[in-house]
């Protein structure tokens, strides 16, 4: 498993934030597109919310990974911030802009909440790494 990582990060330096560029563009997309949403999701309690936590919490490991090689001491609370930028900036344009959405209080919750979740799966990550 820890060849297939190291082998996975091989490929990042070429493109350093391809995956995190792909996921931010298709997080927009998630959040502003006319999206119908299907009737067996809807059965599920809160899979809204369960999606949107993992929309930022992968953001967030996908920024962490990118830029683990940095030298700033505050790379992950900067990242965070991003991620939490984005989330709120979604919310407010679903509100106020994009009138077929609607902006939601526990949809920016549950952002921040997969956001803070991502520094333990992240730190576990570095453990594995560095063996």
């Amino acid at each position: 498993m820890k060849q297939f990582i190291i082998k996975a990060l091989g490929l990042l330096p070429n493109h350093k934030f391809l995956f995190s560029s792909i996921w931010t563009l298709i997080i927009i997309y998630l959040s502003l597109g006319k999206i119908s949403t299907p009737d067996s999701i809807e059965l599920i309690p809160f899979s809204d919310k369960i999606v949107h936590f993992f929309m930022y919490l992968i953001l967030c490991l996908l920024l962490q990974m990118e830029f683990q090689n940095t030298a700033k001491k505050n790379i992950t609370v900067l990242i965070m911030l991003y991620s939490i930028f984005i989330g709120g900036f979604m919310e407010i344009l679903q509100a106020y802009i994009f009138t077929y959405r609607t902006g939601d209080y526990f949809d920016m919750f549950f952002n921040i909440l997969g956001t803070l979740s991502s520094i333990v799966p992240f730190s576990y990550y570095k453990k594995i790494i560095k063996k």
